[in-house]
C-alpha cells in the first residue's frame, strides 16, 4: 500500500483527532488522483495544451497569437518569448517571429535600393510555404493578416514597412540522361556493299542528375 499523499504526521497535535484525520485522508485521496505536473506552467513545448492561453498572458505574448493557430506553432512562439521580446524593434526580431511560424522573409532596406529610397522605409516580401492555421490555405487572407500583425508588433514604430506576400515551395527535380548505340542495314543494289548507318536503338548506359529547387509566386 502506497503512502498517503498528505502524511498523517504533519497534522498539528492540536487538531489531530479522528475527524481531522478523516478530512485530511479524504483530501489526500482527491489530490492523489490529480497529476499536479500538468499544472506546472514552465515548458511551453510540453505543457498541457489547455494552459497555453494562460502562458501567453503570463509571458506577454497575446499579440503574437491568434485563434485557430496550429498548436505546435503556438508552442514555438511561447518557447522563444525571451528572444522575441529582446529583439522586438529590430529587423532580426521580425525575422525571428516569422521564422517561428514557418515563414521566410526577403527584407530590403531604404539604403539598399538604387537609387536610395526615403529614409527608414522598408520593403518586405513574406513567403508562405506551409499552413499556419488548422484550416486554411497558405497565403490566404487570414495568413496575410497574421503575418502583417507580426511585422507590426515586432518592428520599430518609426519604420515604414511595405509588406507583400508570396507562396514558395521546394521541389526535387531530376533529369535522366541515356547514352545509346546501335546500327541498321540499308538495302543496296546487287554488287554493292550494304551500308551501315548508326542509329539510337539499344540503351547502353544511364545516369540521373538532380537537385532541390525553390519556386516562388508573388500574390
Amino acid at each position: 500500500m502506497s503512502d498517503p499523499f498528505i502524511p498523517s504526521n504533519i497534522i498539528p497535535p492540536g487538531i489531530n483527532d479522528e475527524r481531522s484525520r478523516a478530512f485530511i485522508q479524504a483530501f489526500s485521496d482527491e489530490l492523489e488522483a490529480v497529476d499536479l505536473n500538468r499544472l506546472l506552467v514552465q515548458n511551453a513545448l510540453t505543457v498541457d495544451e489547455r494552459l497555453l492561453p494562460a502562458m501567453a498572458v503570463a509571458r506577454a505574448m497575446t499579440d503574437f497569437i491568434v485563434p485557430n493557430m496550429r498548436v505546435d506553432l503556438v508552442r514555438q512562439l511561447l518557447h522563444n518569448y525571451r528572444e522575441l521580446h529582446e529583439n522586438s524593434g529590430y529587423i532580426r526580431g521580425t525575422r525571428l517571429a516569422l521564422s517561428l511560424i514557418g515563414v521566410s522573409v526577403d527584407w530590403l532596406q531604404w539604403w539598399q535600393e538604387q537609387p536610395k529610397a526615403a529614409h527608414d522605409t522598408h520593403k518586405v516580401q513574406v513567403w508562405f510555404s506551409t499552413d499556419i492555421f488548422d484550416a486554411g490555405v497558405p497565403a490566404d487572407a487570414q495568413h496575410q493578416a497574421f503575418a502583417r500583425k507580426l511585422v507590426e508588433v515586432t518592428k520599430r514604430w518609426s519604420q515604414d514597412v511595405a509588406v507583400s506576400f508570396g507562396v514558395r515551395s521546394t521541389v526535387n527535380v531530376y533529369t535522366g540522361v541515356r547514352a545509346a548505340c546501335g546500327g541498321r542495314y540499308v538495302a543496296a543494289l546487287p554488287g554493292d556493299e550494304p551500308l551501315i548507318h548508326p542509329v539510337i536503338e539499344f540503351v547502353a548506359t544511364a545516369a540521373t542528375f538532380g537537385g532541390t529547387f525553390e519556386a516562388g509566386l508573388e500574390i
